[in-house]
């Protein structure tokens, strides 16, 4: 039964129940389990049960989008539900004494008359636990991510409808077309020197390996790009510099304060503490984004890019992926597809309707030839006869094909 089934479960039994799950956290090497809620009852019956879902498999608790696994290609987890028979004994083992859990926020007391008190008003306000730092002031650390990444990908697949002969052993399900990508575009973004990015594309029914080896190209250039050190273009005095730029804190007497500049291009950023210009270290990382990875193109190249390197995966199933990360083997650098849809919720049609004409420089950089009116058609989603384009052939022909081609046997629509 799945956490979403729960509901019906207990409506059909006169019951109510928590489901608590483990998060598993690694901390300097060490890994240990956090025990959370996952789901918590709207109101608790006379007959109530707190239940643990345990796993077979766990991955880190994420502050970005890598999670390694075993296997490079299937994340398949199973899991079964035990009965927690006492609350206490599973979160006091690293206290050394009884304590009294609140099962809504598993905040704990030292006794039963402080967790009523305490109940009356967490069962109306509290859906899930709520976390305290251990410190009484909290502040950004992690500088490092402050930066801007020197380069990111754009990408995007177009397939061909091709016509599937199903055989008569075949299972009851009968499938009519397969998706075969035919197409293969990226741009290459780099934020500190406009003159170095480009745009790619291909079209062949080898898309896909031309994809793979072209992402293991712009690895090595992205590593060659970032491991060379340009010297700083000016040198200023360190006399009046009175804060850190990176974490913006004063300097003191004894601060040891040095110039930080960009290594890619040479421009100073500012004075900061030498320990702050140690840790503001380059980022190896290039995000790739799709628009629909998660549901679309993620499904064509995994098995083509696991062959550049090895591949980790950030699962929603064993079918869709949120992100996955590529290991080049012949760079330092991670290649990171990301999945933009899920930062962008809407279609590309859409989204590039938002765009005025001036935004549009890269497109009219690649049809630098192309009137007004064109630019204006190519800037939003145009009529394509997806059903009848099932071979490079079609690709060929010089003139539209009928209306009747233009014909979707999946919305039963044609064009008018």
């Amino acid at each position: 039964m799945t956490i979403g089934g729960i509901s019906k479960f207990e409506k059909q039994n006169n019951i109510s129940l928590n489901v608590y799950g483990l998060e598993m956290n690694v901390v300097k090497e060490k890994t240990f389990y956090v025990t959370i809620p996952l789901r918590l009852c709207k109101i608790k019956l006379t007959r109530h049960v707190n239940l643990l879902m345990v796993q077979d498999k766990y991955f880190p608790k994420l502050n970005d989008y890598e999670a390694p696994i075993e296997d490079d290609e299937i994340v398949d987890i199973k899991y079964h539900y035990c009965m927690i028979k006492n609350l206490s004994r599973l979160l006091s083992s690293k206290y050394g004494h009884k304590i009294f859990v609140c099962d809504r926020c598993l905040n704990y007391f030292s006794s039963f008359d402080r967790l009523n008190d305490h109940a009356k008003y967490c069962e109306r306000i509290n859906d899930c636990k709520v976390s305290f730092p251990p410190y009484q002031h909290v502040e950004f650390k992690n500088h490092v991510y402050k930066q801007t990444t020197p380069f990111v990908v754009y990408a995007d697949f177009e397939a061909m409808l091709q016509k599937i002969k199903n055989g008569p052993l075949q299972s009851k399900t009968i499938k009519h077309q397969e998706h075969k990508a035919f197409s293969a575009g990226y741009y290459v973004k780099c934020s500190y020197d406009e003159s170095v990015s480009f745009y790619r594309s291909y079209a062949g029914m080898d898309c896909l390996d031309w994809f793979a080896k072209e992402m293991s190209d712009v690895a090595m250039f992205v590593h060659g790009k970032i491991k060379h050190i340009e010297p700083m273009n000016i040198k200023p005095n360190t006399n009046g510099a009175t804060d850190c730029h990176i974490c913006e804190k004063p300097f003191v007497e004894e601060d040891v304060v040095v110039k930080d500049h960009c290594h890619l291009n040479g421009q100073v950023r500012g004075f900061a503490h030498q320990v702050c210009n140690l840790n503001f270290r380059k980022q190896f990382v290039v995000p790739i984004f799709f628009h629909n990875l998660s549901g679309y193109d993620s499904h064509f190249m995994i098995r083509q890019l696991a062959k550049k390197g090895s591949i980790s995966l950030l699962p929603i199933n064993k079918e869709r992926y949120i992100s996955f990360t590529l290991n080049d083997t012949q760079s330092a650098v991670k290649l990171r597809f990301v999945d933009s849809l899920r930062f962008l919720n809407s279609s590309l049609d859409k989204l590039a309707t938002t765009l005025n004409t001036e935004d549009l420089r890269y497109l009219a950089r690649e049809f630098p030839n192309a009137a007004p009116e064109q630019i204006e058609l190519l800037r939003r989603k145009g009529i394509f006869p997806y059903e009848y384009i099932d071979s490079m052939d079609r690709l060929k022909e010089t003139q539209l094909p009928s209306i009747d081609k233009f014909y979707s046997s999946l919305t039963n629509e044609s064009i008018s």
